[in-house]
This record gives structure tokens, C-alpha cells and sequence, in this order.
């Protein structure tokens, strides 16, 4: 699956998505954006998943007035079409959407974050139905693909983890967007939807911006070496050498220095649970939970 990545601000929401387009098999059939601009109100719509849907959600929504109608009346319709595309076996290699909605809320005076999933062998929620990805005050983000505890620390290391080293009110595009999707670069795909693993973030990174004003869009990167016929072969990282040894955000103050010495022995790695087990703190909110669960359920399958 594709990039597809929401941070939100009080003022302002960014997503960042690649370009890589690609057939059951990995190889990239083109670089085009999967990110569009929606005329009648003022946000971006963009899909994971099969490309079809990107066009069926964009073309939904500029019936309606409002994100607000939208997001209140859409969900029905798109699962209708969608059903109906895979019924006529329109939906060549995987047949699964997701679809992303960004835009500024003018009721809310905010911006808002949603994304909607056809029934996946990945999907922990109730199919068709649009669900907001921000905490309760309205700010947060969302990763997808997510990132492994390993991706996690990695980031770290470089002074960019997600929710760590950074919140969406810090939040740079190039700064952090462009290391972050370095690290899903290297992330392959689930083998629950493709039983050959391959990597599909690729191309470009195209970032928009939704506030009150309106939308823009730029390219902040482009992976020179991807190319169309071919698959997606992320090189190594070049400065791995030399990034510091310090321990994973999620470790206690207490537990850090026992989990260096048994890491430089090779007796543990980032994958594992901390020493102890984590208790989640009751001020945490809904994102910051969500984050530390996801952290604790990954290792505990590791």
C-alpha cells in the first residue's frame, strides 16, 4: 500500500503521500499524484489501495457543498460503487480503497482528518464508514504504513520520531515528511495482501497543505533512481554508521541504561518490550495511547 500520511495543527493539516503506481507483482507501472484538490470546498481527497477509488471519492465529493455533507453522506454511495466496480472485476490486482479526506472544516473553524476503508484482511474497524484519525482537541496524526518499533527508533536516532521528536504544532514537511517516508520506503507490503513482498513507496513526495485560505500543493522530493518496468529497491541508509546509539523513546529514564548494555551485547533489540512493562498514564491522550498500544501489541508478536 501507499503512502498516505496526515499531521494536523491547531491552524493548519499537511499530507504527504509518494507517487509510485504498480501492478500485483511490484513493478511500477507510472508516477502519478494520488492526491487530489477538491473545487467546491477547501481540502484534498487521496486513496490507498487501488487507484480506482481516488477517482469515485474525488468525483463524490465535488457534489456536495461542504466537507461536512460529505463526510455525513458520501460513505453509503461510495460503497455502493465500490461494490459494484469489484462485482464487474473493474478492480485489477488488489481490489481494496482506502480513502483519505483533509480538508478545513468551516463549521469547526478547523481543519478536519478522515479516512474510510473497504473490508480488508488489515482493517481493525468497521468497513465504509469514515472515521475520524485526530485526538480529541482536534490535532494528531496518522501513519500509513505504519511504522515498526525498529522504524520507530531508527527515526529516533535521527532526531525525528514521530510524536517524539516532533508534534504536528513543530511539525516541518522536509524536516520531518522527508525522513519519515524514507523510513516507509523500506517497509514492504503486507504479505496479507500481496503474498510476494515488495516495496511500493516510490517516485515523489508530493505535500498538501489545507488551512483556512485554501489548499496548495508542492514536490519537496523526488527518488531519481525509481523507474517505470521496474521495481521499487530502496539503497541503504549511508549514514547508518553514524547515527547515535541512544535507546528507544518508549524506555523509561530508569530502564535505559540496562537496555544499552544488553543491546551492545546483542541480547535485545528494538523490536522487544522494555525491561519492564509499560504502564499507559492516565493524562495520555487518545493518540498518544493509540501510539503506545500499537508499540506494545508489535512486540508482543515479535
Amino acid at each position: 500500500m501507499s503512502a498516505v500520511n496526515i499531521v494536523v495543527s491547531s491552524q493548519r493539516g499537511w499530507l504527504l503521500s509518494d507517487t509510485s503506481v504498480y501492478n500485483a507483482s511490484g513493478t511500477v507501472l507510472g508516477f502519478v499524484p494520488k492526491v487530489f484538490p477538491v473545487a467546491r470546498w477547501k481540502g484534498v481527497i487521496a486513496v490507498r489501495g487501488n487507484l480506482w477509488g481516488l477517482d469515485a471519492a474525488h468525483a463524490l465529493a465535488e457534489q456536495f457543498s461542504s466537507v461536512e455533507e460529505y463526510l455525513a453522506e458520501s460513505a453509503p454511495e461510495l460503497k455502493r460503487q465500490h461494490e459494484a466496480a469489484d462485482a464487474r472485476g473493474e478492480l485489477i490486482g488488489q481490489s481494496t480503497i482506502e480513502i483519505t479526506v483533509l480538508a478545513w472544516s468551516e463549521a469547526a473553524d478547523r481543519t478536519a482528518a478522515y479516512v474510510l476503508s473497504s473490508p480488508s484482511p488489515l482493517l481493525d474497524k468497521p468497513p465504509y464508514q469514515w472515521e475520524s484519525v485526530l485526538d480529541d482537541d482536534g490535532e494528531g496524526f496518522s501513519l500509513a504504513p505504519s511504522l515498526s518499533i525498529a522504524q520507530d527508533w531508527h527515526l529516533h536516532r535521527r532526531g525525528v520520531e514521530p510524536g517524539e521528536d516532533w508534534s504536528p504544532e513543530r511539525f516541518d514537511p522536509v524536516a520531518h515528511g522527508i525522513p519519515l517516508l524514507e523510513e516507509q520506503r523500506r517497509s514492504l507490503t503486507d504479505p496479507r495482501v500481496f503474498p510476494k513482498q515488495f516495496y511500493v513507496v516510490g517516485g515523489h513526495i508530493l505535500v498538501s497543505e489545507v488551512t483556512r485560505a485554501g489548499v496548495s500543493q508542492s514536490v519537496i522530493h523526488e527518488w531519481q533512481e525509481d523507474r517505470v518496468g521496474e521495481l521499487i529497491r530502496p539503497a541503504a541508509f549511508e549514514d547508518e554508521a553514524n547515527l547515535p546509539l541512544v535507546p528507544p523513546s518508549w524506555l523509561s529514564a530508569k530502564d535505559r541504561p540496562e537496555w544499552l548494555s544488553l543491546y551492545r551485547q546483542g541480547r535485545i533489540g528494538p523490536d522487544l518490550m522494555p525491561i519492564k512493562p509499560v504502564e499507559i498514564p492516565a493524562n495520555m491522550n487518545r493518540q498518544q495511547r493509540r501510539l503506545l498500544e500499537k508499540k506494545q501489541r508489535k512486540a508482543a508478536a515479535a
